[in-house]
């Protein structure tokens, strides 16, 4: 049986009703990097700038609307599936700031109550 390599995406549902001035808003040293039609490409100080030798002080982090979900981003210096700064990463990084500024509300989309009731409430 052959193993098929899981992709993490960019986003989750959770956050689809996010658009990129939500995560802009959380970057330091943002910049407009380039415009391409309709679309702009935002160069910023990588979130998880501790995983960088020098703080990341030349900016490596880009963001920009996508095409398939709303927003996409990665980090130049120390991204890709095994670099410190991973997809997965810099998206926990994203949600962790979002719940921490009452962005995104809740672990519970049908409310505590009802995952308490049907036996969905996980703790952990």
């Amino acid at each position: 049986m052959k193993k098929t390599k899981r992709r993490y995406s960019y986003t989750t549902k959770r956050l689809s009703n996010l658009d990129i001035t939500d995560y802009l808003n959380l970057l330091s040293n943002v910049r407009e990097k380039n415009k391409k039609d309709n679309n702009v490409t935002y160069e910023a100080r990588c979130p998880l700038n501790h995983n960088h030798a020098n703080g990341d002080r030349n900016p490596s982090f880009i963001i920009s609307k996508g095409n398939k979900q709303n927003v996409v981003y990665t980090c130049l210096s120390q991204g890709g599936p095994k670099g410190k700064c991973n997809q997965e990463a810099l998206t926990n990084w994203f949600v962790t700031k979002f719940r921490e500024n009452k962005i995104l509300q809740s672990f519970f989309p049908l409310g505590y109550q009802w995952h308490k009731k049907h036996g969905r409430l996980h703790h952990g």
